[in-house]
């Protein structure tokens, strides 16, 4: 329409020029004043008009038609932007004719199609990693499949890789350097990969690494002959993890659990390859993280066990379903009730009470440990403000999460809950298992020291299960070593035990700690302890965990002298 426009206009003004310059022409011929020309004179006349008309019609429009035709072409080459596509090059008429408009137009070309390649690549790239993202990862794996359709017998792995640890490194250095450590994951990755696409040689595609959301990963690795391929690759990744990554100042070790499918036994579809493989990831980390396992279809349930699970905290969180119940620490010589510690209770809504054992682990994979660690010490707050306020001296222990002490705001809210109550801070105790204070994490020895600081009492659970640095125990912000269940339970019948709890007891006499003995059963088992020179008691043998209000009925009932007779 609009080069129609054009030409039409053209002719228009050929005309008009070529009609005005006739007239002219027509007029001068018959000079002033006009008189009557001859028969002859006016045939030549005319004949002079109509060729200066013609000539001045063919001067103004053979001007404009190239104008015209170019701006035909340009039309031509611009359109197919409106919908997308990429033009063809310009043509040479233009450049020939509007050389100005031409260049003009070739920036404008490169500098849509920079802000398209922009746009491509923010669109299909991980900023963080410079991996493929999702969106990239899938349009992979589709094509991947549509080849590996029409190849019988082709089969492919996609590996589903979650980071063990990797919110508490968040938590407790922050999102930058949790970025940074994604970074220096992907890099290790690259290299592991390029390494395998070698050994693999050229036969086979090349492994994708992608980063999905989060610390989730994914590779495809194309062209296996089965399974063990992709567990080869799987134990490879997995020793890799076990080198620490040095940044920020510090020595960082991080896990990975890692599901496993294979196509097309698994799935033929990108959709249904991702979940299978995300299902057996999930089925990695519940059987103890850093480790791999292939898909399976019996997997589904498990996964949808724990996924109910998950919510059901959530809500219980909520709804206030949790207790705190208390077992007692008593002196191996007189028997006498010198501290408490605090055992958290899950009261189900199908009325049964359950143990930390039937949901801890997955309140630490799902990040809900940090909330139910903040009731807990809350709780145990409010308990001990209540104990002091009616005179009792009695310390009360609570255990906490690795989770928890890296936050942040751990210390602030271990303040503001001793504040909030009136809790005395010493009687209140915090214990923390020796392989997470043994894992010189400056973080948590600093948190702890801060807590420390406050008048709190820190203790190691489960001493001498882990592999401790004896050296550095010195340097340690604690006050107690509890003596793990394992080394007590053998006590009255292995000489090898009785070593080295009299080992630990010398070791903490020597450095000022208190020793507190863990799943003392029997009587003998006391006594040995006692004699040992262990000094605080705790187990069945004293009493089981029970409510606060059985609780303060046996603390009633068993006076010091009572219980330093049974002993």
């Amino acid at each position: 329409m609009f080069e129609t426009q054009l030409r039409i206009r053209s002719l228009v003004y050929a005309g008009a020029a070529s009609a005005v310059i006739a007239l002219l022409v027509f007029a001068y011929s018959l000079g002033w004043p006009p008189s009557l020309p001859s028969a002859g004179s006016l045939l030549v006349l005319a004949g002079v008009v109509i060729a200066s008309a013609a000539a001045v019609f063919a001067a103004v429009h053979y001007t404009m038609a190239p104008v015209v035709i170019a701006v035909e072409k340009i039309t031509d080459f611009v359109r197919p932007r409106r919908d997308g596509d990429v033009p063809p090059p310009i043509p040479r008429t233009v450049r020939r004719t509007l050389p100005k408009l031409t260049a003009a137009i070739e920036l404008f070309k490169k500098r849509i199609q920079t802000n398209i390649d922009t746009i491509q690549q923010t669109a299909l790239q991980d900023p963080v990693t410079d991996l493929p993202n999702r969106l990239s990862f899938r349009r992979t794996v589709e094509r991947h499949l549509r080849s590996m359709a029409r190849r019988e017998g082709a089969k492919s792995a996609i590996l589903f890789i979650d980071l063990d640890r990797f919110k508490s490194v968040n938590d407790s250095l922050g999102h930058a350097q949790g970025d940074v450590l994604l970074a220096m994951f992907a890099a290790r990755m690259r290299v592991l990969l390029s390494a395998e696409s070698n050994r693999r040689g050229p036969g086979c595609g090349e492994a994708v690494l992608a980063r999905l959301a989060g610390d989730e990963f994914t590779v495809l690795l194309p062209d296996v002959a089965g399974p063990a391929d992709a567990t080869k690759l799987a134990r490879q990744i997995l020793r890799a993890m076990q080198e620490p990554f040095e940044f920020a100042g510090q020595s960082i070790v991080i896990g990975a659990s890692i599901g496993i499918c294979i196509a097309p036994d698994d799935g033929e579809t990108y959709e249904t390859l991702t979940r299978n493989a995300d299902t057996a990831m999930y089925y990695a980390k519940d059987s103890g993280r850093n480790q791999y396992h292939l898909f399976e279809a019996a997997m589904h349930e498990r996964v949808r066990d724990r996924l109910q699970l998950e919510s059901m905290l959530r809500a219980a969180i909520a709804g206030g379903q949790f207790e705190l119940h208390m077992q007692p620490q008593i002196n191996a010589e007189s028997g006498q009730l010198v501290s408490a510690e605090a055992l958290i209770r899950w009261r189900h809504p199908d009325k049964t009470l359950r143990a930390p054992a039937s949901f801890i682990d997955i309140a630490e994979d799902s990040g809900l440990i940090v909330d139910v660690g903040r009731w807990v010490i809350a709780e145990a707050a409010r308990i001990v403000g209540e104990w002091h306020a009616r005179g009792d001296k009695l310390k009360l222990s609570v255990n906490v999460s690795p989770q928890q002490v890296e936050r942040t705001d751990f210390v602030r809210h271990v303040r503001a809950c001793i504040e909030a109550s009136s809790a005395p801070p010493e009687m209140l105790e915090i214990e923390i298992t020796e392989s997470t204070v043994m894992s010189s994490d400056p973080v948590i020895v600093d948190r702890l020291a801060e807590v420390r600081g406050l008048g709190i009492s820190i203790a190691i659970d489960d001493f001498g299960t882990g592999y401790s640095n004896l050296a550095r125990l010195k340097d340690l912000p604690i006050d107690r070593l509890k003596i793990d269940r394992s080394l007590v339970k053998d006590v009255a019948t292995s000489a090898d035990s009785r070593t080295i709890i009299q080992a630990i007891v010398s070791l903490a006499g020597g450095l000022g700690y208190e020793c507190v003995a863990e799943g003392v059963e029997s009587e003998i088992q006391a006594d040995i302890l006692s004699v040992i020179g262990c000094e605080i008691l705790q187990g069945y043998w004293i009493s089981k965990p029970i409510p606060l209000a059985e609780f303060e009925t046996w603390r009633d009932a068993h006076e010091p002298e009572h219980l330093g007779a049974a002993l």
